[in-house]
């Protein structure tokens, strides 16, 4: 059931299980510039892909509700495994519009023409999970869908290593053989990896449409709050993560271009 906003200058949540999903939040920024927004990455818990189900809805939950009492009018699920596992049941419990980045991405390669060839590249938890696979199979029922596993290129990005020699032979080592399917789409099936979306696209060539899911949930999220924008423009964007990294900053700004200047460390004992 589709659900009402009517509070326009309120923040939009966006919550990872890390940093990750501050590519998701450049995305959001691009297409609702005037908006608030709090970014929540937990980075005292993450990797997410190793907890149980059980464990990592609590962790939503929590990060969830700590959102809501900031008064959130729409909260973005920027964590590909907890928008697996735990959407449906975020959606159910709170009153705001709840947005997830593998069901934006999957809408996305659905509404387009011609998708016989459907291709996921995210990492190993999140394609052994199935989650895309699943939700493109029962929108797409009768294209062949591909799931590939790519986990180097997470610490490959994280440690700047994506313009070296290192990118083009771990590109040829998990997508040749993806290559040669020809997809029609491939959807970027982690937050860290619009980061190299130009060189897989470059890779697979032009008869691929390369899917940056971020830029996916930002379009939805504009379509969710249509006339409910925000009338205030808005640069107090809060940043909240349950422990400061060292290279934080030095990943923000590789995601973002720019420095955060004010980081809010929050306890898990407080969410």
């Amino acid at each position: 059931m589709a659900k009402t906003i009517n509070c326009e200058n309120h923040p939009i949540g966006v919550f990872d299980s890390g940093l990750g999903g501050l590519t998701v939040y450049r995305e959001l920024k691009k297409i609702l510039p005037g908006e608030k927004f709090i970014y929540f990455g937990d980075t005292a818990r993450v990797p997410y892909g190793n907890k149980s189900a059980d464990t990592i809805k609590r962790y939503a939950f929590e990060i969830s509700y700590f959102l809501a009492r900031k008064g959130i009018k729409l909260l973005v699920v920027a964590c590909n495994t907890v928008s697996a596992i735990a959407l449906d049941d975020l959606q159910e419990a709170f009153r705001f519009p709840v947005v997830g980045v593998v069901q934006a991405g999957v809408e996305l390669v659905a509404g387009l023409p011609g998708q016989s060839r459907v291709a996921v590249i995210g990492t190993t938890r999140a394609i052994k999970s199935r989650a895309y696979q699943t939700l493109l199979s029962q929108k797409l029922p009768a294209a062949r869908i591909y799931g590939q596993p790519c986990p180097l290129f997470v610490p490959l990005i994280e440690e700047g290593l994506e313009e070296t020699v290192l990118l083009p032979a771990t590109l040829d080592h998990y997508l040749a053989a993806l290559r040669r399917r020809k997809p029609d789409s491939l959807i970027l099936g982690c937050t860290h990896y619009p980061l190299i979306e130009h060189e897989i696209g470059d890779y697979f060539g032009n008869s691929t449409r390369v899917i940056n899911s971020g830029r996916a949930v930002a379009m939805k999220v504009a379509e969710v709050l249509g006339g409910a924008r925000s009338r205030i423009l808005s640069s107090s964007d809060e940043f909240y993560l349950t422990d400061k990294q060292a290279n934080f900053q030095k990943i923000s700004r590789k995601f973002l271009g720019f420095s955060i200047p004010k980081i809010n460390i929050i306890r898990n004992s407080i969410i």
